[in-house]
C-alpha cells in the first residue's frame, strides 16, 4: 500500500506522446510538490501544452503514467481527475452571465443551490469581480474574462490548478497586473499549480520552479534564480533572458585552464569542469558586465576585452550600451543610470567582468 501522504501532488513518470511521426513529449518525468507553482516554459511546439493536457486528461500518453496525490489517473477522464483548468482562450459561455459561467461546473456536479451561490460569491470576491455577477461575457474586458475563467476553475475546489498560457491574449499592463494577482491567489489558497507560458519574464516572476522545455525534452528544472544565473545548456542560456556569449577553445596557460577567444584569454569561474581542447562558450548577463574607460583602474582578476561603443539606449533606471568588439561581435551591457556617465557612440571602452559572474557551457 502506497503512503499517500508522502507522494508529490503531481507525478509525471516517463511520459511520451506522439502525433503521427512527431514526438511532442519525449520520456518526460516531473514531480510537483504540494502547494508549488511550477511553470513549463519553452518556445511554441516544445511540448509544454501537450504535457499540461496529459495531466488534465485531454490527451492520453502513448507511454508513461500520471499520478495526482498518489492516485494513478493516466486513463481517468478529465472530469474525474479533480483538476481545474484555465485555458488561453477563456472557454467561457457567451450566452451565460458571469454568475452562470462560474456556477456551471458545480451545477453539472449537482451541488446544492445554496452551496453554489456561496462558492460563486466567494471566488468572484477572490478575483475582484464583485458586482459583475449579472453581466454577460461579451460585456467584459479581456482581463475580466480571464478572472471569470480563474474563478470558475477554482469554484469546484480542485486539488490541482492548471493554466495554459492564461495571459497571452492580454495587453502588457494587464498581463503584469494579472500575473501578480494569480501568484498572490495561488499562495493564499496554497493550491498546487502547473502553469504553461512562453514568456520568460512571466515564468521568472511567479514560479517556485521552472521547467525549461525544448523539442519535447526537459532542458533544465530549477528555481528562477538558478535558471537565470546558472543555466546548464546553451538553449536555456539563450532562451531565458539576454546572454552574451564568448565561444572558443579551452587551453592551459600557467597551470590554469582558460578560454581562448580569438587572441584574448579569458579566465573561467572557479570549479569549471572543462578539459583542454574542448569547445566551450562563456556566457555573461548584461547586468554582470561593466565598462571601463581610459585611465580608469580595472578591478584585479577581471576579464578585459577592448571595444567601441556602437549604440546607447536610455531606459530610465538603466542604460543599455552595445559594444562592438574587434571580431564584429556585439555585446550588450546594462549599466545603472548615473548622472554624468554617458558613453558616446564610437568611444573606445574596455568590457570587464569577473569570472565569478560567468557561466561555462559546452558547445
Amino acid at each position: 500500500m502506497r503512503d499517500q501522504g508522502a507522494r508529490a501532488a503531481v507525478e509525471i513518470n516517463a511520459v511520451t506522446k506522439r502525433f503521427g511521426n512527431v514526438v511532442a513529449v519525449a520520456d518526460f518525468s516531473l514531480e510537483v510538490q504540494r502547494g508549488e507553482l511550477v511553470t513549463l516554459l519553452g518556445p511554441s511546439g516544445c511540448g509544454k501544452t501537450t504535457t499540461l493536457r496529459i495531466v488534465a486528461g485531454f490527451e492520453r500518453p502513448d507511454s508513461g503514467r500520471v499520478f495526482i496525490f498518489g492516485r494513478e489517473v493516466t486513463h481517468v477522464p478529465p472530469e474525474r481527475r479533480d483538476v481545474g483548468m484555465v485555458f488561453q482562450n477563456y472557454a467561457l459561455f457567451p450566452h451565460m452571465t458571469v454568475f452562470q459561467n462560474v456556477a456551471f461546473p458545480m451545477r453539472i456536479a449537482k451541488r446544492p443551490k445554496r452551496e453554489i451561490r456561496e462558492k460563486v460569491r466567494e471566488y468572484l470576491a477572490l478575483v475582484r469581480l464583485e458586482g459583475l455577477e449579472g453581466r454577460y461575457v461579451t460585456q467584459l474586458s479581456g482581463g475580466q474574462k480571464q478572472r471569470v475563467a480563474l474563478a470558475r476553475a477554482l469554484a469546484r475546489s480542485p486539488k490541482i490548478l492548471l493554466l495554459d498560457e492564461p495571459l497571452s491574449a492580454l495587453d502588457a499592463k494587464i498581463r503584469i497586473q494579472l500575473r501578480e494577482e494569480i501568484r498572490q491567489l495561488q499562495q493564499k489558497l496554497g493550491i498546487t499549480t502547473l502553469y504553461v507560458t512562453h514568456d520568460q519574464e512571466e515564468a521568472l516572476s511567479i514560479s517556485d520552479r521552472i521547467v525549461v522545455m525544448n523539442e519535447g525534452n526537459i532542458e533544465q528544472v530549477g528555481a528562477p534564480t538558478e535558471i537565470y544565473f546558472r543555466p546548464r545548456t546553451l538553449f536555456v542560456a539563450s532562451f531565458v533572458g539576454t546572454m552574451n556569449f564568448f565561444t572558443g577553445t579551452a587551453v592551459t596557460t600557467g597551470g590554469e585552464i582558460k578560454l581562448k577567444w580569438h587572441e584574448v584569454l579569458l579566465s573561467l569561474p572557479p570549479g569549471a569542469n572543462v578539459k583542454p581542447g574542448e569547445a566551450i562558450s562563456v556566457g555573461v548577463r548584461p547586468e554582470r558586465l561593466s565598462l571601463a574607460f581610459d585611465g580608469v583602474t580595472i578591478p584585479p582578476g577581471h576579464n578585459v576585452i577592448p571595444g567601441d561603443v556602437s549604440f546607447v539606449t536610455f531606459l530610465g533606471s538603466i542604460m543599455r550600451v552595445e559594444v562592438m568588439l574587434a571580431d564584429g561581435t556585439k555585446v550588450k551591457i546594462d549599466l545603472p543610470t548615473k548622472e554624468g556617465v554617458n558613453p558616446q557612440r564610437g568611444q573606445k571602452v574596455y568590457l570587464c567582468f569577473s569570472p565569478d559572474d560567468a557561466v561555462v557551457l559546452k558547445t
